[in-house]
């Protein structure tokens, strides 16, 4: 029989072998994927080690970027994916460009903002319709 912390420690791992997988899938970086959820690079190589699971607030900053998060938790990939045109890398690099021409930092703050303006329905969609 396994012991719940040979359970949990399964599952840790899973969580981080998903996690790498789907920064991957996403052509993130290491740090770029750090960035999004507001933590150190350190941090997410913990993660994905399965040293370590991952905060919500940290899926949360995930899944707004446009990763799959229950494929991250579940190993079942969602209906529905956000990927903003699967440019989300380039939308990060923007905020940054932007931020540094400006003197200004991106906070996670700013990242949720701008990825929840691009996950609502476009309203000349639903007028077309």
């Amino acid at each position: 029989m396994v012991s719940k912390n040979g359970i949990e420690h399964l599952y840790r791992v899973e969580i981080g072998r998903r996690l790498t997988e789907e920064r991957k899938r996403n052509d993130l970086t290491l740090e770029s994927c750090a960035q999004i959820g507001d933590i150190s690079v350190s941090a997410q190589k913990v993660f994905e080690s399965g040293i370590s699971t991952p905060s919500a607030w940290y899926l949360y900053l995930l899944h707004l970027a446009g990763l799959d998060t229950g494929y991250i938790l579940t190993g079942k990939t969602s209906e529905r994916e956000i990927d903003h045109g699967g440019q989300t890398h380039e939308i990060i690099a923007a905020i940054e460009a932007w931020a540094q021409q400006h003197a200004r930092t991106v906070s996670r703050e700013l990242l949720a903002t701008v990825f929840s303006i691009l996950d609502k329905p476009d309203s000349s969609e639903k007028a077309g319709s």
